[in-house]
């Protein structure tokens, strides 16, 4: 019996991580199986059959599935999984003739078969063995020189794509001709992704220098994401962007991880799911080239082909470019925008000083030889601006950092607020109703060998000095539960903070939710942690963004990512909902966008009349970002169709806050004559 390795979610998508769900047993008895198209054991099974197909002996939940096995007995899969009624699962598939397969339903570590009352189904192997092809019926076997491959035949067996990647660069196939490549498919969050990152890390060490190019495909997160964990892992190859998980569908019809390895000609020669890190080493060495063609150059701290340089103009030296913005109002109107550049050849982060009149000379919060990106900043109630940002400047680990500014936009000493063993990122502050400054961030972690678990922690300034770092992750789940993204905002005597949960449904905690959750926590005055409360759902929700209005009326929004059954693909739409801290369940959310191949930096704004604006950039169908803005009416609590509020220059990683007046402030960064620039927009509402 092969070694169980792919998981289905319910989500619909054709390709989902390898995620195992627990929870409380119940008191019915558990499902069982009561008949399978193909029976177990069955022989001579016609190759033509397009599904497998299991029947219950009660009611289910149809909004999860666990359809396991992996390698060559797996079937390849035409299309999702889907229940056709409460009893009823069906598995499109694509079957070879003469060829064993297997696989199971649930098994002992995944169990998402599940009754209504949320019982585990007893796993149901089933084993059966096709006959030949009848005349005239087309079948997908493989050729004999391919059988290397360890996956079933798929329609595509060339490279082929173009892509963003993190630093906003195309990213072609065809950069890469005559060039052996080695790919790794999965997400930021997924667990397995994250402990195959630095095992993989390791093989391009060994091969890159001998011809092999390695790249990373980054399913469904955002450019601040994938930064993260390009620079956490320490990956100097590239990290493209597959937003919708297009490419990814393309070439994997399974689960995370995902590698395959392309030769000199374009093919793809292997392809496997959940490999043995170390078994590759073998299959790499057929790549190797006689004699290496490709000369990488290196930008920021990435090796690029030359044909991609050549494209974005950059042979010599790196453009500039000014990206992730972060915008503050004081009071007296002056207003703070900090950002990240790379004008000094590496990254900085840098500030600018509106006086009311116009806007300063950028000035320098943290410039030095290390990488510092990633600023936010606010201005307290004394109209004290501060400024966080993650920065590698104190040995050889990332950690956050926070200095507060004068008016001029001049920075105090650095206060080094996390002394992280394996990097702490994301910093994001707020300042309370009492005046105390609030930061919360991610801290990484290692299980065994492997830096694969993240955390939220958050520290408060009571004007004398920092309280100890204290863990807003719940402590009582698994150490895989991943956690990541944080976002704060003031509330009641003290803070609200909010993440994004790579969800496993564990025990005492909602069933209601599953993938990456956004998941809600108070912290009182006295640094009493309150219940998590989710907020999304069942998609892969990441990126929150949070605001608590003048009456605590709270407000969540996200970015998700699920199957859209209109366009036969997955989408993006940016959702928002309000929050009831005491009730268990969340108001239903609202797709305040269409569903679109990406979405990116949703953030939330409320006005001195209480107000809330939304506001986030969007690429509905590949031509192009605009700046989206939606508002809610407090006295009608309904939300606006969006508008378009700017297009030029293709719009990214937008910022936003109201100042004292009612006037939306929208930081932004958008192409400019060299490269990207980071521009600021006010709206006056009528």
């Amino acid at each position: 019996m092969p070694k169980a390795s792919l998981l289905f979610l319910r989500n619909a998508l054709l390709s989902a991580a390898v995620l195992a769900t627990t929870g409380t047993p119940a008191s019915a008895a558990p499902p069982r199986v009561t008949t399978s198209t193909p029976l177990p054991d069955a022989t001579g099974v016609d190759p033509a059959l397009n599904s497998i197909r299991v029947t219950f002996d009660q009611d289910m939940s149809t909004r999860s599935f666990s359809w396991v096995g992996g390698g060559p007995t797996f079937p390849t899969t035409r299309d999702k999984p889907r229940w056709i009624n409460a009893r009823t699962c069906i598995l499109p598939v694509r079957l070879k003739p003469n060829h064993e397969y297997w696989l199971s339903i649930n098994s002992n570590r995944f169990q998402n078969f599940r009754s209504k009352s949320g019982e585990p189904a007893i796993p149901y192997p089933i084993s059966f063995k096709t006959g030949p092809a009848k005349a005239g019926t087309r079948t997908t076997s493989k050729p004999a020189a391919e059988e290397e491959d360890p996956q079933p035949d798929h329609e595509t067996s060339a490279l082929e794509f173009k892509l963003q990647d993190t630093f906003g660069r195309e990213i072609r196939s065809s950069d890469y001709a005559r060039t052996p490549v080695a790919i790794i498919l999965g997400a930021c969050w997924c667990g397995g992704c994250q402990q195959d990152a630095e095992p993989f890390a390791d093989l391009a060490a060994r091969f890159g220098p001998r011809g092999v190019q390695f790249i990373r495909s980054v399913s469904g997160d955002n450019e601040l994401e994938s930064l993260e964990f390009q620079r956490h892992y320490r990956l100097p190859f590239v990290n493209v962007l597959d937003p919708d998980r297009t490419f990814e569908k393309r070439y994997n019809p399974d689960g995370w991880t995902f590698i395959m390895l392309v030769d000199q000609s374009g093919k793809v020669v292997y392809r496997a799911n959940n490999p043995k890190m170390t078994s590759l080493a073998a299959s790499l060495e057929k790549l190797v080239p006689p004699q290496p063609e490709a000369q990488p150059i290196v930008r920021d701290g990435v090796s690029y082909m030359r044909a991609t340089l050549e494209r974005s103009g950059e042979i010599d030296k790196a453009r500039p470019s000014e990206r992730f913005p972060a915008l503050a109002c004081g009071p007296d109107k002056t207003t703070y925008l900090a950002f990240s550049g790379n004008r000094r050849g590496n990254n900085d982060v840098f500030v600018r000083v509106h006086d009311g009149r116009g806007w300063s000379q950028d000035r320098p919060v943290a410039a030095t030889e290390a990488d510092e990106f990633d600023a936010s900043v606010l201005v307290d109630r004394q109209k004290q601006a501060w400024v966080s940002w993650t920065s590698n400047s104190e040995g050889n680990k990332y950690n956050v950092f926070v200095t507060s500014l004068d008016a001029s936009g001049k920075p105090a000493p650095a206060v080094q607020l996390s002394h992280a063993d394996d990097d702490a990122m994301h910093a994001r502050m707020a300042c309370d109703r009492k005046g105390r400054i609030w930061c919360t961030y991610y801290r990484w972690h290692r299980m065994g060998r492997f830096s694969r678990d993240k955390e939220v922690y958050v520290r408060r300034y009571d004007g004398k000095e920092w309280s100890p770092e204290m863990q807003v992750s719940p402590t009582d789940v698994p150490n895989y539960e991943d956690h990541s993204d944080p976002t704060i905002a003031a509330y009641r005597d003290g803070i609200l903070l909010g993440w994004s949960w790579d969800y496993h449904t564990p025990p005492g905690y909602t069933r209601d939710a599953e993938c990456p959750t956004i998941f809600l926590r108070e912290v009182g005055q006295d640094l009493r942690l309150g219940q998590a409360r989710h907020v999304s759902g069942r998609s892969i929700d990441v990126t929150p963004t949070l605001v608590v209005d003048g009456k605590d009326r709270i407000w969540c929004a996200w970015d998700a990512l699920g199957w859209d059954d209109d366009a036969g693909a997955n989408r993006k739409t940016v959702q928002v909902a309000q929050r009831d801290m005491s009730a268990f369940r969340p108001q239903p959310a609202q797709a305040l966008s269409p569903p679109s191949t990406n979405v990116c930096t949703p953030v939330l704004a409320v006005a001195p009349d209480e107000t809330v604006s939304l506001v986030w950039s969007q690429n509905q169908r590949r031509t192009g970002w605009t700046l989206q803005l939606a508002n809610c009416s407090p006295l009608q609590s309904k939300w606006s169709d969006p508008t378009e509020i700017e297009s030029a220059g293709n719009p990214r990683f937008p910022s936003a806050t109201y100042d004292a007046a009612g006037t939306l402030w929208v930081a932004y960064s958008a192409e400019g004559t060299s490269g990207p620039e980071i521009k600021v927009k006010t709206i006056t509402r009528k």
